[in-house]
């Protein structure tokens, strides 16, 4: 890396190489692209996501499942409609770049839909119940796999299944609201009733991982590697979501700002 802090594609390869994953991981990725800085060959947003990409896409070692958030909080949209193919994500142009490609899988998911690509990707997405957080969710069956946080230009506050665990520990300002929702996928269309675990409205809140996070960096949990001006930040899925459900069994409260 140089003293510019530039950094170029080779680096992006460079970087994924030096974490230790396990066999068959399934790796999901939180990012934010820009918090990285310039990217040598890269002059579009386009172009810095397609390096991105490529690595993963190529990334062999393991038989990696790659995971990537796409939501878009359809929580307040007055038709409340889900179509797979053309409802965007609300995190930005990596993740819409993400959903555009082939190889990508989206899962059913009104509010926080996820997409992706690999060997364990159908396992993973199939047969989901029509809940965001709790029971068989997503972020708990993630807990059953090699799973892996890697947080792109993040840091080790950004925790994916942080609701999940204000639903376990059936927080006091969060509450289960049902949805009908028209799900749409191509010429197919359904109806269901969509459970998510939603924020009282009255009740200022403001919800973050930074306790957490310092916490598991205490605990040699997250770790990082640099990229650019900015950095990689990464763990085993199964050993941050033990540590953030003792750290929330005492104090509920934990991740309110």
């Amino acid at each position: 890396m140089n003293s510019n802090f530039h950094y170029t594609y080779k680096d992006i390869i460079t970087a994924l190489k030096k974490i230790n994953f396990k066999k068959y991981p399934v790796i999901f990725v939180s990012s934010s692209l820009g918090m990285l800085g310039y990217c040598k060959n890269a002059s579009s947003n386009y172009k810095i996501s397609s390096f991105f990409f490529k690595t993963f896409k190529n990334y062999k070692k393991n038989n990696a499942t790659f995971i990537f958030p796409t939501y878009s909080y359809n929580e307040n949209i007055k038709k409340n409609v889900f179509d797979l193919n053309k409802t965007k994500s609300k995190l930005g142009y990596f993740s819409n770049f993400i959903l555009k490609k082939k190889e990508s899988i989206r899962s059913i998911d009104p509010f926080v839909s996820v997409c992706g690509f690999g060997p364990k990707i159908n396992e993973i997405l199939k047969n989901l119940p029509n809940n965001s957080y709790g029971k068989d969710c997503l972020f708990s069956r993630l807990v059953e796999y090699n799973s892996y946080c890697l947080n792109i230009g993040l840091g080790s506050n950004w925790i994916p299944f942080i609701h999940h665990l204000d639903y376990v520990n059936n927080v006091d300002f969060r509450f289960n609201k049902k949805f009908n929702i028209l799900i749409v996928d191509k010429e197919k269309k359904t109806k269901l009733i969509w459970n998510y675990y939603s924020k009282y409205k009255k009740i200022k809140t403001i919800t973050d991982g930074y306790k957490i996070g310092h916490e598991s960096e205490k605990k040699k949990i997250y770790k990082s590697i640099n990229l650019g001006r900015g950095k990689i930040f990464y763990c085993d899925y199964k050993k941050l979501f033990d540590l953030s459900k003792k750290l929330t069994k005492k104090n509920h409260r934990i991740t309110l700002v």
